[in-house]
């Protein structure tokens, strides 16, 4: 019909989704919650010997006995987690899960927990036999103070590439910006990668983003990766409910 004129509503809708009202914030808290309560059993039982399989069992079993308001993050639960040990983990979507763990390897999970439709997003990565190596512990400390870096930035009128310069800037003070793999965060919402991704509008109370700084070392077998839910607030921002991170809370006694 030639008096219809035809628009593209997408940019309308994902304006709208860029800031989340109380009822989505309070749902992707509860994702955040439940998902890094799981987190700390998946680290307790990948151990040396296990095969990444055990975390893609585990993390299926726990989620499917929660209430049905609490699903995968990704509708095929065969591709809703990462579970990535040694070499694996400097894969940038490594999905096959089926490798053996072995004594000295860190493993890298990566995953998604929707709540009523609003998705977590959160990456760990820790020592299989609870307790890193030298150069592990240098590399991981590394990349955790990029992340704290990058988190300090966020608050009103801030954008996501100034976060993603705070951790580049910091992994090339130490001579590891070439290992630096891709954009350091994204939002979450409706989709674990939601709308409004392009990294230089600037933020607003009521946005939820994820920071990852990923450090990806495939000749020396490593990939380290650190992911953790920020809301931004009136005067700064607010971390959301995560998995164990700093170094003296991944000693386990596996092994």
């Amino acid at each position: 019909y030639w008096w219809l004129e035809y628009r593209n509503i997408a940019p309308l809708i994902h304006d709208m989704r860029w800031v989340k009202e109380a009822w989505e914030i309070e749902n992707l808290r509860r994702a955040f919650a439940i998902h890094a309560e799981i987190y700390r059993k998946l680290m307790v039982a990948l151990k040396p010997g296990e095969n990444e399989a055990l975390g893609q069992a585990l993390f299926e079993h726990e989620l499917r006995v929660q209430p049905d308001e609490i699903s995968f993050g990704l509708d095929d639960y065969e591709a809703s987690i990462i579970v990535a040990a040694g070499a694996n983990a400097a894969i940038g979507h490594y999905m096959a899960n089926n490798q053996v763990i072995e004594d000295g390897d860190l493993v890298l999970v990566d995953a998604g927990v929707v709540c009523n439709g609003y998705s977590s997003d959160i990456t760990s990565t820790f020592p299989a036999n609870g307790r890193f190596s030298d150069r592990q512990r240098e590399l991981y400390g590394i990349v955790l103070e990029a992340q704290k870096k990058a988190i300090a930035t966020m608050k009103p009128g801030s954008t996501q590439l100034d976060a993603h310069l705070a951790v580049y800037e910091h992994m090339a003070a130490h001579g590891l910006g070439e290992f630096n793999y891709g954009r350091c965060g994204h939002p979450v919402g409706l989709n674990i990668h939601d709308a409004n991704g392009d990294g230089d509008r600037p933020l607003e109370p009521g946005v939820v983003l994820v920071i990852e700084p990923f450090l990806v070392m495939p000749e020396e077998g490593i990939g380290i990766r650190i992911e953790s839910g920020v809301l931004i607030t009136e005067d700064g921002h607010e971390l959301l409910p995560d998995a164990p991170k700093e170094i003296e809370e991944l000693k386990t006694d596996n092994g």
